[in-house]
């Protein structure tokens, strides 16, 4: 019968102390506890190991065999234990984190911020891509999780709400409406109107909600990226609806931000994870430092 952990080091202890009592506090076992491991390691080897007598304790011969290979085990499982625990305090985790492009400029760095504030040891690697690479990436562990629009549902993802992000007008500086504080989305049917791409969350939240509203726009081009969009209407080449967290931080000299109501429109952002896989400590960190952050956030503050 091998000897357990628990056996050697009760033998380790008396063989130390010289007496069941002194070797029992020093362990933290009760005396009757101790003697029946010595006992049972006894018993086991088939051979006596401590000789008893009245006030002491003293090792046979076949005692005296076994204590130094007793000793390096029981000093090599501590020296492995305690480099496991050293490893665990200074080894960084990692987390993969994917974000919708608009996301990844007006989200992500308020969140990761904050987060890196209280986590320094967890290094986040961000990765930037539409709402359906984002859920495909997730469903196939190349992501921890990802933040997006909604997309329909699909096996194998969840989808948790994170907040409600307004579109909003872009025009010319020097645009007619430009000084205006809402516009009635009737109001720029007839505007050139620069958007996005097909195939994006953003165009597809937003056309649906269009139709339902009966209402048409007059797309003169279509980008992939909403700095492009940016630059154009900039350049004085159209408008464009974009979401609050599409636009930059700060006013523009370039462009100006305007209401977009009757009716209001936005776009849902969530939270996308695997179901098959359980939430690390790390990633449950960070999505609430973001929902933190999210409950701060108001699309009205991004209109200037």
């Amino acid at each position: 019968m091998r000897p357990t952990l628990r056996q050697l080091e009760a033998f380790v202890g008396v063989a130390r102390r010289g007496t069941f009592t002194a070797a029992a506090s020093e362990i933290g076992l009760s005396q009757p506890a101790l003697s029946q491991a010595i006992s049972q390691l006894e018993s086991g080897l088939g051979t006596l190991l401590i000789q008893r007598t009245a006030r002491s304790a003293y090792l046979t011969p076949e005692g005296e065999f076994l204590l130094p290979a007793a000793e390096r085990i029981l000093h090599e499982l501590d020296s492995v234990v305690r480099d496991l625990r050293e490893s665990a305090k200074t080894r960084r985790s990692r987390l993969m984190v994917g974000a919708m492009p608009s996301l990844a400029v007006g989200l992500m760095p308020h969140v990761m911020s904050r987060f890196a504030a209280q986590n320094a040891r967890i290094n986040v690697i961000l990765a930037d891509a539409q709402s359906e690479t984002l859920y495909r990436r997730v469903e196939e562990g190349q992501l921890d999780f990802a933040f997006s629009s909604r997309l329909a549902e699909r096996p194998g993802v969840a989808f948790a709400s994170l907040l409600h992000d307004r579109f909003n007008l872009v025009v010319p500086r020097k645009h007619p409406l430009a000084d205006r504080k809402t516009v009635r989305w009737k109001e720029i049917e007839g505007e050139p109107m620069i958007g996005f791409a097909g195939g994006t969350g953003t165009r597809s939240d937003l056309m649906r909600a269009l139709a339902q509203a009966g209402i048409t726009l007059r797309p003169v081009m279509e980008l992939s990226f909403s700095s492009t969009i940016l630059g154009m209407v900039e350049a004085g080449l159209g408008v464009a609806a974009l979401t609050a967290l599409s636009l930059p931080p700060v006013a523009h000299p370039g462009f100006a931000v305007v209401g977009l109501t009757e009716p209001v429109i936005g776009r849902e952002i969530g939270i996308v994870t695997a179901t098959h896989r359980p939430q690390t400590p790390a990633a449950a960190a960070f999505i609430q430092v973001a929902k933190a952050y999210a409950a701060t956030f108001s699309a009205a503050s991004a209109l200037r």
